[in-house]
């Protein structure tokens, strides 16, 4: 743990005093990336404007108030003859009023109500699927990380390998029993295997900082991960994942709510046609004269049914609003079928991975017997260095191979659960 720390912090070229280390699972980290991370972030910022933009539209009692002030100059000033001579008309006069008009009854409010509700179950689903996006990229990010850590193992064993080789053959020449050539040949191998630990700490420490940046952490914050040794519980069935996830996926639930909306948005755009029932009021002060106060105010009703209109706007959104919806029941179908296409290829990825590893596992055994056998001969002059060494860098494919098949099987389940909204056959 100590020495690929170390290659991680030398590669990362941190200077300072070192950042505490912060261990780090693979289903920590898909919560860091729900929580923290940008993508996450800008997904619960989004949601909350639409939240924002749906309560304004909110049917409310909000009248609708108007102020008003004028005044009127007009000439010549008009009296009653008789007497007293009362003032009919002033010359000047002013006024100031307020009004207020209040909605009670329109065409069209259950279409605005269900409009509204569709918008905020696709905004929440949206955001559910980002926020699912995040956690399934964390996910990966972190087993590449384990790759990485899985790779610079197998070169630091390497290195291990070739210095004990070098020193078994300086062993060897002491007793004349090999040739120089060989000293030379087994100092090329542990030169070799120092750069390749080398390319495998820059490839950690690229894949540390690739995680630290997905979860909007610190580049250079260290992070311990623990390679999993336990493979996944087997994957449900196929069938049932596949029913569940095209009704339960996120992606789904948006777009039938994008459906709905724009159905909605249909019903409303021939509300204007409708019958609107209001309530008014206002108050007015003026320039009293003989025949108005200096204030009144008044309480009403209005009825309004337009009966033509020759504005086409509302028409042409209804007319794009119906074409919203049936493009998105022509969306939702072909949708569904991709995610039943994403469901069956990580399922089938489970299997080819599970046998892969048994594959591997067996490799590699096969692989460092091979390796002892061949250090057996080459100590009894019965080989070349450069068939021990071959050997060796076989046990490394192997062990790598071993670890690369480990990990499909854990990025074929992270992908699985994505796809299938998590189910996990406990679910109806």
């Amino acid at each position: 743990m100590m020495v690929w720390t170390l290659w991680l912090a030398i590669a990362a070229g941190e200077i300072g005093p070192a950042q505490p280390a912060v261990a780090l699972t693979e289903t920590a980290a898909a919560a860091a990336a729900r929580q923290d991370s940008p993508a996450a972030r800008r997904a619960l910022l989004t949601r909350d404007q639409t939240l924002g933009a749906v309560a304004l539209q909110q049917p409310r009692l909000r009248p609708d108030l108007t102020l008003e002030a004028g005044g009127d100059l007009q000439t010549p000033t008009v009296r009653d003859p008789a007497a007293p001579h009362a003032l009919v008309r002033r010359d000047l006069a002013g006024r100031v009023g307020l009004s207020a008009e209040q909605i009670l009854l329109a065409r069209g409010g259950d279409a605005l109500d269900q409009r509204l509700r569709c918008q905020l179950a696709a905004s929440q689903a949206d955001c559910e699927a980002a926020l699912a996006q995040a956690a399934a990229a964390a996910r990966n990010a972190w087993l590449d990380l384990a790759a990485a850590k899985a790779g610079f193992a197998v070169a630091d064993e390497g290195v291990r390998q070739a210095q004990d080789q070098l020193v078994r053959v300086q062993d060897l020449l002491a007793v004349e029993r090999v040739a120089d050539v060989d000293r030379l040949q087994a100092e090329a191998g542990v030169l070799e295997a120092r750069a390749a630990r080398v390319e495998a700490a820059n490839g950690l420490a690229l894949a540390a900082a690739s995680l630290n940046r997905l979860l909007g952490a610190d580049l250079d914050r260290p992070l311990v991960v623990e390679l999993p040794t336990e493979l996944p519980p087997a994957l449900p069935d196929l069938a049932a994942a596949t029913a569940y996830a095209v009704a339960h996926r996120p992606e789904v639930t948006a777009l039938l709510a994008r459906g709905g909306e724009a159905r909605a948005g249909a019903r409303l755009a021939d509300a204007p046609l409708g019958p609107t029932l209001a309530a008014t009021a206002g108050v007015v002060g003026r320039t009293p004269d003989a025949f108005d106060p200096g204030f009144d105010a008044r309480l009403g009703f209005v009825l309004r049914w337009p009966l033509t209109r020759s504005d086409t706007s509302a028409a042409l959104a209804g007319l794009e609003a119906r074409g919203a919806a049936r493009l998105a029941d022509l969306s939702l179908a072909e949708l569904r079928g991709g995610i039943a296409l994403e469901v069956r290829k990580a399922w089938l990825d489970d299997q080819a991975a599970r046998e892969r590893l048994q594959l591997a596992t067996a490799r590699v055994a096969a692989a460092e017997e091979a390796h002892r056998v061949r250090v057996l001969q080459y100590e009894r002059s019965r080989t070349t260095l450069l068939e021990v060494q071959a050997a060796r860098l076989e046990v490394s494919r192997a062990k790598l191979e071993q670890a690369n098949a480990n990990l499909a099987v854990h990025r074929a389940v992270a992908a699985f659960e994505l796809a299938s909204a998590g189910y996990d056959g406990s679910k109806p």
